[in-house]
């Protein structure tokens, strides 16, 4: 896309003068074109790449995260085992 813009950019800047712009509308036209399209394809890519909000519930699966809570529960329990059955279970 830069290559076209740059490309009318130059087909303008060849023309000289404002009034030559304004006898050839074919060129500023295009130019016209190139830039919304240039621009609405920005827009785009901007409203696919935005991040998921802070208040959204599904951004972390609850279900496969460990939270120190049970690694505690885990360790105290392992603890009870080994001292009950006289033998470490891991």
């Amino acid at each position: 896309m830069k290559g076209r813009s740059a490309e009318s950019n130059r087909k303008l800047a060849k023309l000289g003068s404002a009034e030559a712009v304004y006898k050839n509308q074919r060129a500023a036209i295009e130019r016209r074109n190139i830039t919304y399209m240039s621009v609405a394809m920005q827009d785009k890519m901007h409203e696919f790449s935005k991040r998921p909000s802070n208040s959204d519930v599904n951004i972390h699966d609850t279900s496969r995260t460990t939270t120190t809570y049970d690694r505690a529960r885990k360790r105290r329990m392992n603890n009870f085992d080994a001292w009950f059955w006289g033998s470490s279970k891991k």
